[in-house]
């Protein structure tokens, strides 16, 4: 991805910088699709607060406000699983609103659409065209996230039987995770999937061995 940080002096409010500058973090740790949501935001909350701004003597602006507001909490699931999906990326992208959101939601997911948590959870193992790879980072969270979510759990579960191989991995990083998956027996059946997963990784060829250095 290019180098966008000179842009940052571009950005006429101070207020607007923080989310772009993680933006570039997020570039510069291969995160691009995460990058990208950030940059999104960015604009987004930079137009919110100017709208907000001039709502005070603008009845129009108020108005306009509100819109948007409302647009924001229409979303169809599939914007919401794709914006649970980017949020993800962005934390794995080491973005600090992204990793301070994860946090907060891991302590209480509650009030999560269903959508949401479901792109946040099915972003740590397989991607949109259904190729599986880990999220390594984050796995902890996104166990946590899983927890009592029999209905994702089950979808997840039939997603990572009918993916394919993304990439090559470490054999001892997937039993790792494997591992940690097997310490949580109330989601029995996404450790039983990546058993089953585990045999596709080595039939495919997919699995670096540390007798193959």
């Amino acid at each position: 991805m290019a180098d966008i940080s000179k842009y940052t002096a571009k950005i006429p409010v101070e207020a607007d910088r923080p989310l772009f500058q993680e933006a570039v973090a997020s570039a510069l740790h291969g995160a691009p699709r995460g990058s990208y949501i950030l940059i999104w935001i960015a604009c987004a909350e930079g137009l919110k607060r100017r709208f907000r701004e001039a709502a005070v003597r603008d009845g129009k602006a108020n108005k306009i406000l509100g819109d948007i507001t409302q647009k924001e909490e229409q979303q169809k699931p599939e914007q919401q699983e794709e914006l649970g999906r980017n949020i993800l990326q962005a934390a794995d992208g080491s973005s600090r609103s992204a990793l301070a959101y994860l946090s907060a939601v891991r302590r209480d997911p509650s009030d999560l659409e269903q959508p949401f948590l479901k792109g946040l959870i099915f972003e740590a193992f397989v991607n949109e065209r259904l190729e599986f790879r880990f999220k390594e980072e984050r796995m902890a969270v996104i166990l946590d996230l899983l927890t009592n979510q029999k209905d994702i759990e089950a979808e997840l579960v039939e997603a990572i039987d009918a993916s394919t191989p993304k990439s090559w991995i470490f054999e001892k990083d997937y039993r790792h995770i494997l591992d940690l998956v097997k310490e949580r027996p109330d989601i029995k059946l996404l450790a039983e999937a990546l058993e089953r997963n585990s045999e596709k990784q080595r039939n495919s060829g997919k699995f670096i061995s540390t007798d193959d250095f």
